[in-house]
């Protein structure tokens, strides 16, 4: 039976067990949220990079006017960059153009996990979608769901992401055991509000403090996107 585990930070994310695996990178706040939002707004791909030097240079080789750059440097825009706020992303002039992309922790998830068999990116706005693909291709392949995480650190909301991600695992119809990490994660998700859960934790404080409260509401909306983000030969492409 397979199984569906969670990583508690990126740092955890080992390549050399990936190989078998799908992995579904988390990141709400908001690089994973960002992602769904530019897939819907009709990018035609997002390429995730280690640092904003790196979006930089990966800028520099595409032609003028087909990329658009965004990013934020440990919760802070970047000069010019386009921040990955739900509201500004949502406004961007995104569509037919490349997103050269680059956050503190989510990004450099999804490089992380670049040697699993399937990677996915979610939040709690596209969680159906990408769990429902994400069932019709396992191949009888565990499940391993990754938060992104702070740095080295743990992060709520993103454990709360992957408790919704594991719920709907367990409420697909499909046979999947809950590793005890998994079933934490559900645990936490079943027992509070998204909003509750997400806008206490130490980045929703900080997103709040810097005016960003209605970004923080937006990213806690479940499901409201059927963009499934498929990450693979160095970009990010809808399904």
């Amino acid at each position: 039976m397979p199984r569906v585990h969670v990583l508690t930070n990126k740092m955890y994310a080992d390549p050399a067990r990936l190989s078998d695996v799908v992995a579904i990178v988390v990141d709400i706040i908001f690089a994973t949220t960002g992602i769904a939002i530019a897939l819907e707004r009709g990018v035609t791909d997002i390429v995730p990079m280690l640092d904003p030097e790196a979006a930089r240079m990966h800028a520099s080789t595409l032609p003028p006017g087909s990329f658009v750059l965004a990013g934020e440097q440990d919760g802070a825009p970047i000069p010019g960059f386009t921040a990955p706020w739900p509201h500004l992303l949502l406004r961007e002039d995104l569509s037919g153009k490349r997103l050269v992309y680059s956050t503190t922790n989510g990004t450099v998830a999804l490089n992380a996990a670049a040697r699993a068999s399937l990677v996915l990116a979610t939040s709690l706005v596209n969680a159906a979608a990408v769990v429902g693909y994400a069932r019709a291709r396992h191949e009888e392949r565990d499940i391993i769901l990754i938060c992104a995480g702070s740095g080295t650190s743990f992060s709520l909301e993103d454990f709360y992401g992957a408790g919704y991600l594991a719920a709907l695992f367990a409420e697909s119809g499909t046979s999947f055991e809950l590793s005890d990490a998994a079933r934490a994660a559900q645990l936490l998700h079943n027992g509070a509000p998204a909003r509750e859960c997400v806008e206490n934790t130490y980045a929703g404080r900080m997103m709040a403090a810097h005016g960003l409260s209605a970004d923080l509401r937006f990213c806690c909306q479940k499901s409201i996107f059927q963009s499934v983000p498929v990450f693979a030969n160095g970009r990010i492409t809808r399904a």
